[in-house]
């Protein structure tokens, strides 16, 4: 089975244990690597286009959005994208 294969078979049960984690304590660890341009925090914050590759249940496209950034999610696993699109309806899914 493909990983695509496996997540469309799992999607029921695998996208409330995504959307239970908050996208920040998530990616915590990451902070110091990335610019800061990129958080609200800092005095350099501006808004950039991101592509979320394997946009899953949308959390993180709706935590990016959140910050003022456009976000477009590519899912290639249909029932996690649908279910994404009806959690997070703002975000542009492909």
């Amino acid at each position: 089975m493909s990983l695509i294969g496996w997540y469309e078979q799992n999607a029921a049960s695998v996208i409330p244990a995504y959307e239970s984690l908050q996208a920040e304590e998530v990616y915590r660890w990451l902070f110091g690597l990335i610019p800061d341009c990129l958080t609200k925090e800092s005095a350099s914050h501006r808004p950039s286009l991101v592509l979320d590759v394997g946009a899953g249940s949308g959390r993180d496209v709706a935590w990016l959005s959140s910050l003022g950034h456009e976000v477009v999610a590519v899912e290639p696993a249909a029932a996690m994208r649908e279910e994404g699109q009806r959690l997070h309806p703002d975000a542009t899914y492909l």
